[in-house]
């Protein structure tokens, strides 16, 4: 091999190392800024792979971790500058959004789920940068890879204030109920059901589902909240709503081992047995948990005992795999 050829191959696998090295450090900063801005808030029932927004992996009791997933391109450079302003954004750190600006990186840079900068600080509530993205070019319009926009990753984390800000800033009717939607979500994570029942709002709008996968009926069912429960199901909340991973209020409460909720939805018509897109029922993911009570309740009402998922994982089989003796013997 002549001696070009092994100069270019020992440059490029160096420049190779340092693009790894540096991407490498760009997650590990994303990681701790999610952290540290409580990109998790809110996010507390269970996901099949497959979700959409910011939830993209899963561990391995099948709960929601969190992964920024970014986009890179055939030029390292650009990726990682992109990288940069995508790890500003969420963590609201606004003299590095303008140096790296400054540096013509485009303002709507995209990660892997398609979201842009503006997407992360609307997210987190940074409404002072959202006025810097914007007065740079961001474009509010522009989606991710499942459809949502800045306003509602704002209103998917009950941010009032964010909305408000990003309705004004920008000259425009919310047409989308965002506000509305937001007040729920903030109510339902607080557990404000005085809130709730003062609200005017739509069957559509209760039923929608956030950025983080999960409608408010998911969220009330997964925290146990039952008399919120059984309020939104008052006001039209649907016991059979799937989020994207086909998951549904019942196979929240029976991951978080909500019993009472998991009695309030069954005898309002939720089905006992839907499978979501990993093929698990609420008795599964219930096992997988080490919701014991939950799995009691479930067979109580007619669950299968011992149902199989896309895995081929039978209940009995995750609960010796993984010791769970109570379940053991409730499966038996």
């Amino acid at each position: 091999m002549k001696i070009t050829q092994l100069v270019f191959l020992g440059v490029a696998a160096y420049l190779g190392y340092v693009y790894y090295i540096r991407y490498e450090a760009g997650m590990d900063a994303v990681r701790s800024a999610k952290s540290s801005s409580n990109f998790s808030d809110g996010l507390l029932g269970p996901q099949s792979q497959g979700g959409i927004g910011p939830i993209t992996t899963i561990n391995e009791h099948n709960q929601t971790s969190h992964s920024l997933n970014y986009n890179t391109s055939s030029s390292p450079t650009q990726s990682i500058s992109s990288i940069d302003l995508l790890e500003a954004a969420a963590e609201g750190d606004i003299e590095k959004v303008r140096k790296i600006l400054a540096d013509k990186v485009p303002v709507d840079s995209r990660d892997g789920g398609r979201r842009t900068p503006l997407m992360y600080a609307a997210w987190n509530g940074h409404n002072d940068l959202c006025a810097i993205l914007l007065a740079a070019g961001a474009n509010i319009d522009f989606r991710d890879r499942q459809g949502f926009g800045a306003l509602d990753f704002a209103a998917g984390r009950g941010r009032t204030d964010t909305v408000t800000f990003l309705l004004s800033l920008t000259n425009r009717q919310d047409t989308g109920h965002h506000a509305d939607y937001a007040k729920l979500i903030n109510a339902v994570n607080n557990d404000d059901i005085g809130t709730i029942n003062g609200l005017r709002i739509s069957k559509t709008i209760i039923n929608r589902i956030t950025p983080e996968n999960q409608s408010a009926l998911h969220i009330s069912a997964s925290n146990g909240y039952k008399a919120l429960v059984e309020v939104l199901v008052g006001m039209g909340a649907n016991v059979n709503l799937q989020n994207a991973s086909s998951q549904t209020p019942l196979h929240w409460a029976a991951w978080n081992n909500q019993t009472a909720v998991i009695d309030y939805l069954i005898k309002h018509g939720a089905k006992v047995s839907t499978r979501d897109s990993s093929g698990n029922t609420p008795l599964l993911m219930a096992v997988q948990n080490n919701s014991a009570a939950a799995v009691k309740a479930l067979i109580t009402y007619g669950a299968e005992k011992n149902p199989a998922n896309k895995q081929g994982q039978t209940a009995m089989l995750i609960a010796n795999d993984k010791g769970y003796n109570e379940i053991i013997d409730l499966l038996r």
